[in-house]
């Protein structure tokens, strides 16, 4: 069945697997930062608030640049920010539409403690307010899903972040780098590529009929979250994720209990960059 072109057509009539065979093209995406220039207050610590697809690139960029930023960076994906918000922080309001109630409520608060304020939406309420307030912001392409603009979105995120003097403007080239080799790796996972050469759908007959767990390490955490909110929302199956170390600590030991055939169908994401 999946190497029929007509079945997968009928299964995926919005064309998600070509949307994402595709998504190397948001590497090179050239961001175009409006109301750029800001009073350069010191800026002590970094909030991004957002939720769903709309949190990843943030949850990105916390693993990617732990080791090359200076501040702490928190990723709040709620109605509320955190008490400590202040003149000194960067609030990061980011939502794809531009209208989550979590992300406007926080952007209110961040505004009434004085924090810096930046914004990354590809229109609806944040960007009506960046528009009316002269508030630095990045327009991201529009008619797509959250989930499938999260390189969109990570690329506007560290053009904020190099605009704010957080980190060096090399990480936008970084990301743009990658275009060619993001494009020559989706080939081989495309819909037209036959099962025996093709990673992904063997995958994907490994997971018939069982609930998707996927793990990763502390670099490799937001990609295997970003597996399973893809498996939600595209697949439309229950699935969930957890992170090495803590893993080790806690949820191991339910592995070990009865039955021993569990319906789980396990992806462990491993890379050599991790401990």
């Amino acid at each position: 069945m999946l190497d029929d072109i007509n079945v997968i057509k009928q299964r995926d009539p919005n064309g998600a697997l070509e949307i994402a065979s595709l998504q190397y093209k948001q590497a090179s995406f050239k961001v175009e930062l409006q109301n750029r220039a800001n009073d350069n207050r010191p800026i002590n610590n970094v909030v991004i608030a957002g939720m769903g697809g709309s949190a990843l690139a943030a949850l990105l960029v916390k693993s990617w640049l732990k080791t090359d930023m200076d501040l702490p960076i928190e990723v709040i994906r709620t109605y509320d920010l955190p008490k400590y918000i202040a003149s000194d922080t960067l609030v990061i309001a980011s939502s794809y539409s531009g209208n989550t109630e979590e992300t406007l409520s926080c952007l209110d608060q961040a505004e009434s403690k004085g924090a810096q304020v930046a914004i990354i939406a590809s229109g609806g309420k944040l960007i009506s307010h960046a528009d009316q307030h002269q508030t630095t912001h990045a327009l991201l392409p529009t008619n797509m899903q959250p989930r499938m603009a999260v390189i969109y979105n990570l690329c506007a995120l560290v053009a904020i972040l190099v605009n704010f003097k957080i980190v060096s403007g090399d990480k936008i080239d970084e990301i743009a780098s990658k275009t060619d080799w993001l494009q020559s790796e989706s080939l081989k996972w495309a819909s037209d590529v036959e099962t025996n050469n093709n990673y992904a759908k063997q995958l994907a007959l490994q997971a018939v009929g069982k609930t998707a767990v996927f793990y990763g390490g502390t670099l490799t955490a937001p990609v295997a979250y970003k597996w399973k909110i893809s498996w939600n929302e595209n697949a439309k199956n229950v699935a969930f994720w957890n992170e090495y170390p803590e893993f080790n600590h806690n949820e191991f030991i339910g592995w070990t209990s009865h039955p021993v055939e569990k319906p789980f169908a396990i992806f462990d994401i491993v890379s050599s960059f991790e401990h």
